[in-house]
């Protein structure tokens, strides 16, 4: 049997993630941009179910996103979208997250969204920045008063 706080947890934990995505969703769109990057909702899972974790620090996740889309966008430009240089750029935004204290796992996948060329680089770009902005503004705004 689950127990009533169980439910609690998950329903909060659930709305808060919708809540999340949604929010990114609408801005993104707000601005003229129809990407959807799909790790915003690996992001808003980490933020609501682990977000005292240090990879949903504010400071990871933003950082995350924004190294690891730039890796990704750096290899299609410098690959030509060479299938070979998926799991490169994925390696290297892993490693530099890690080097520069902003390891969020969720944000790995934006360093092979890229090659999938669903949306031109720059619109890319900003749809990982304002996502990276409002997903950090999440996790200060959930979090905050933790001693983080």
């Amino acid at each position: 049997m689950v127990s009533t706080a169980t439910l609690k947890a998950a329903a909060r934990s659930g709305g808060l993630g919708m809540f999340a995505v949604g929010m990114v969703q609408l801005a993104v769109w707000l601005v003229g941009s129809m990407v959807l990057v799909a790790s915003w909702a690996s992001s808003a899972a980490l933020i609501s179910v682990l977000g005292s974790t240090p990879g949903a620090r504010p400071r990871a996740v933003f950082g995350g996103h924004i190294v690891s889309a730039l890796v990704g966008i750096g290899a299609v430009l410098a690959s030509g979208e060479a299938a070979w240089m998926v799991a490169a750029s994925v390696g290297i935004a892993i490693g530099l997250m890690v080097l520069l204290d902003v390891f969020h796992p969720p944000a790995a996948a934006n360093a092979a969204i890229p090659f999938l060329g669903l949306a031109s680089l720059p619109d890319y770009f900003v749809s990982v920045l304002l996502g990276g902005v409002l997903l950090a503004l999440f996790s200060y705004l959930l979090n905050r008063g933790s001693s983080r």
